[in-house]
């Protein structure tokens, strides 16, 4: 399938010199952050869910071409995270999900709100013995107006945890922020 919405914003990326970027996209009331990354070869973009562990990520071939046909366990993952119930009448189809999220793509990068800083530092020195370990959003450092860094505890942290989205970010100046309660 040819995800056409992805175009503007790869031409807005490189008109920028930017690598890459993150916008919202909502289906069954399910709110997904995407990162489309033009940065790698092919191209990646990721679904990932704030509250959740759950992340998919797609490769973006030349043309804007994905594949629909997603392994029985990322189906079933997609399924079960936008709380759908098996309906013969009405089967859920990835080719539409696409097509459905293809619409939606924004026509520009959107205007991401200045994030404010929380004073808060907090050191990892065991992760077994955090309770922080659902994904809850992403800090683009250089997109703020503090020179502020990602930590190598956040970096290894998201290594573990979420190791497709690790190896997107692990040449940036990305933190991922993490909750101690699944979003349900």
């Amino acid at each position: 399938m040819k995800l056409t919405g992805l175009y503007p914003l790869y031409k807005e990326l490189t008109k920028k010199i930017e690598t890459y970027c993150v916008f919202r996209f909502i289906k069954n009331g399910v709110e997904f952050d995407i990162f489309f990354d033009i940065g790698v070869a092919p191209y990646k973009l990721g679904f990932l869910i704030i509250g959740e562990d759950f992340e998919l990520w797609l490769k973006v071939e030349k043309g804007f071409i994905i594949d629909t046909n997603l392994s029985k366990e990322d189906y079933k993952r997609l399924v079960d995270v936008l709380g759908l119930k098996y309906d013969k009448e009405n089967k859920f189809s990835t080719f539409a999900f696409f097509e459905e999220f293809n619409n939606k793509i924004p026509t520009s990068i959107p205007d991401r709100p200045k994030r404010q800083v929380i004073n808060l530092f907090v050191r990892f020195f065991n992760l077994e013995e955090n309770d922080k370990l659902y994904y809850d959003g992403i800090i683009e450092w250089d997109k703020t107006e503090t020179p502020k860094r990602r930590s190598p505890e956040n970096l290894e942290k998201t290594r573990l945890l979420l190791p497709d989205l690790y190896e997107s970010i692990k040449n940036k100046n990305i933190s991922v922020r993490y909750s101690a309660t699944r979003k349900d």
